[in-house]
């Protein structure tokens, strides 16, 4: 509950900062967005900038079910057997990625498509957002391989499997290789690929089963405890992964009503930066040998 606690401050402090930044007056607020020339700074500042109110409530509402898949998420790995120490550890990497270093990254990245467009603003949320996305779907890709035994030899491709399961999407909506095969499937993606995504971590009845009899029998009624775990391991996230992967790459790159642009770069940047992050988190750690 304590690090649950401090997880549900963070999400405050950084809605009420997303807040405060977006009624700063006009001038100041531009000053904090980034373009091709302007300082350093800004490779962090823009993440927290917002023009559009529907532009601000998209990305509150995309951290927040972000945090939805993380909280139901925490008793299961509890259960499982990760400490709160480690849960902490991942929590820290995940915001200072997440708040932090992913944006940066993805700005420099960023950079190198406004070349040909000097005084084009860039700012928002949606690269947090993406990296918070991807380093929980890392953390349940973990989630799902403890509590539905996937063999030891096999986890480091379901775990690949599992990234690429995720970009499906962009795969089928942008120009690329695959995007002609994936096409009919295109609005449909988001859908489809959570819905492979938990078919590849159930694969059958008899995972089920294996998870439920991992319930400490001190556990007031076993099963039922273990029914209740298994639906905060599998309902979050095929509820509101489609959600967020549709935001994040929505079928037109502009955004309705305004005309801007949606920078794909950063919420591509972000959501693999998170996922890698949170692996490499995992690896370091030795979660596997739990």
């Amino acid at each position: 509950m304590r690090v649950m606690l401090v997880d549900v401050f963070v999400f405050v402090a950084v809605v009420l900062l997303l807040f405060f930044v977006f009624f700063l007056p006009p001038g100041v607020r531009r000053g904090l967005e980034m373009t091709a020339s302007s300082p350093p700074i800004t490779w962090l500042t823009s993440n927290y900038v917002h023009e559009e109110w529907d532009h601000l409530a998209g990305n509150v509402e995309g951290f927040a079910m972000c945090m939805v898949i993380y909280f139901a998420l925490v008793p299961v790995l509890v259960v499982l057997g990760f400490g709160p120490r480690w849960v902490k550890g991942f929590s820290l990497a995940t915001h200072l990625g997440g708040l932090v270093i992913i944006p940066v990254v993805s700005s420099l990245v960023w950079l190198h498509f406004l070349r040909s467009a000097p005084q084009v603003p860039t700012f928002g949320f949606s690269s947090s957002v993406s990296a918070y996305f991807g380093a929980y779907a890392a953390l349940w890709a973990l989630a799902t391989a403890e509590a539905l035994d996937v063999g030891k030899n096999w986890r480091i491709i379901y775990v690949e499997l599992q990234l690429f399961l995720l970009l499906l999407t962009p795969a089928s909506r942008y120009p690329t290789h695959i995007a002609a095969l994936l096409a009919p499937l295109a609005q449909y993606m988001p859908f489809a690929s959570t819905m492979l995504a938990v078919l590849l971590a159930v694969r059958g009845p008899r995972t089920l089963h294996k998870f439920l009899e991992k319930i400490p029998p001190q556990v007031k009624q076993p099963r039922r405890t273990g029914m209740v775990l298994l639906g905060l391991l599998l309902f979050p996230y095929m509820l509101y992964a489609p959600l967020i992967l549709d935001s994040l790459y929505p079928a037109s790159a502009v955004m309705p009503g305004t005309g801007g642009i949606v920078n794909l770069v950063a919420h591509f940047v972000g959501m693999v930066a998170g996922y890698s992050l949170a692996c490499l988190y995992i690896v370091f750690t030795r979660a596997w040998k739990k």
